[in-house]
């Protein structure tokens, strides 16, 4: 591994810091300090929750009470003050579960690809600041959605793809710098590295949190055959 005591300091929670973590993510995550405070680490990771959170919303929008209008849990989705509360709570709840066992299962894929007893802090500082590349945008467009759209639902349904698409390409890029923030700051490359923290998350982020387009088409055509 590589001697961090070598390294130039970086405070990671700057605004320039923020800028090399979009922009120039090896040197980030190679020259970055570690947060000291837990408090910090676990405020940052609650971003990324809420979306989980919000990809999971939608599921079960389209999925379940779409079609059910008279249903006490229309409230999540026709008011966005019940629908910030239930993201709230998703990222808090999201970000407690994370902490436990998903920093744990980020340690274990760094030690299949070869890192003997990695760093728990090292793992989660690349772990949790590199979520942030895709969960601070998607806030951002969250704020947007709740001024332009009557509620939660009318923004799922939704025609356009320009917002998604976008947060879409967040998602691939916060993929693509967890990826580099692995190589640099554990000093690790090949394919298992590629697999484990490039290829598979970026699928599983796909499938759960983008779900919108595919759940909607496929009810779509399961209603036509149906017909």
């Amino acid at each position: 591994m590589k001697n961090y005591g070598q390294k130039q300091p970086l405070n990671p929670v700057s605004l320039s810091a923020l800028y090399e973590l979009f922009f120039n993510p090896s040197f980030y995550f190679e020259a970055g300090n570690i947060v000291k405070s837990r408090w910090y680490q676990f405020i940052a990771l609650i971003p990324y929750a809420m979306m989980v959170t919000k990809g999971n919303m939608i599921k079960k929008y389209i999925l379940k009470f779409e079609d059910q209008p008279d249903s006490p849990a229309q409230l999540l989705f026709s008011h966005w003050p019940y629908s910030w509360g239930m993201l709230l709570l998703g990222g808090l709840v999201g970000g407690f579960l994370y902490w436990i066992f998903g920093i744990k299962n980020f340690a274990s894929r760094l030690r299949w690809c070869g890192v003997e007893n990695p760093n728990k802090e090292d793992a989660r500082f690349v772990s949790i600041f590199s979520s942030l590349v895709f969960s601070l945008p998607g806030i951002t467009i969250l704020v947007y959605e709740s001024l332009y759209f009557e509620d939660f639902k009318s923004s799922v349904n939704y025609p356009g793809m320009g917002w998604e698409t976008l947060a879409f390409l967040f998602m691939w890029w916060s993929t693509h710098v967890q990826w580099l923030g692995v190589k640099s700051r554990f000093n690790i490359s090949g394919f298992k590295v590629l697999f484990n923290f490039y290829l598979l998350p970026f699928i599983l982020q796909f499938i759960y949190i983008h779900q919108k387009f595919y759940l909607k088409t496929l009810k779509d055509i399961i209603y036509m055959l149906t017909m």
